[in-house]
């Protein structure tokens, strides 16, 4: 029928799964997008319902760098190697058409667990204090400290234009 090749997943993290709040998970075949995927739909939680975000471990993704996550994955790759290639050949391979539920939740877990373990090498620790601003990012410390820098030369070049110089003053004296 033309989808024999696509593969829906739906992650989620060991909090969620213990307090049960993902509800209703179902592949609605009535929506459908200009892909051969089918909608996937559910529900996260109860309104009342307060789930906590244990996945953020307190970093600081403003100051990620993209390579360094990169190099962080690969290293965490070729460190796991036998278990990501068995994953692969058993369980996400191309050619398979059939996986139980419990090879893709540890196919996930796999996953999952690589990009958590490469995410808390490459991304730096958030270190709050009562002076932190969440919109304040790199890009505005280098900004700041430009104008910082042209404001001392421009004061600079005003007290030194205002006063007048002793070297003037000497040949004037002379003529």
């Amino acid at each position: 029928m033309g989808h024999a090749t696509v593969i829906n997943l739906t992650f989620k993290n060991a909090t969620a799964n213990a307090s049960n709040i993902l509800l209703g998970h179902h592949i609605d075949t009535a929506i459908r997008a200009l892909s051969d995927h089918h909608m996937l739909v559910f529900k996260i939680g109860t309104l009342e319902a307060v789930v906590l975000n244990m996945s953020s471990y307190n970093l600081n993704w403003k100051h990620t760098n993209e390579e360094e996550f990169l190099e962080q994955l690969g290293n965490q790759l070729d460190k796991e190697k036998i278990t990501y290639q068995c994953l692969v050949s058993e369980v996400l391979n191309s050619e398979k058409e059939l996986a139980m539920p419990e090879e893709l939740d540890r196919a996930a877990d796999t996953i999952q667990n690589m990009l958590t373990q490469a995410t808390l090498r490459a991304v730096p620790e958030r270190k709050i204090c009562n002076r932190s601003k969440p919109w304040w990012t790199p890009e505005l410390t280098s900004a700041y400290k430009e104008l910082h820098d042209t404001r001392e030369v421009l004061k600079n070049w005003m007290r030194e234009f205002h006063i007048p110089s002793l070297f003037l003053a000497e040949q004037v004296k002379e003529l």
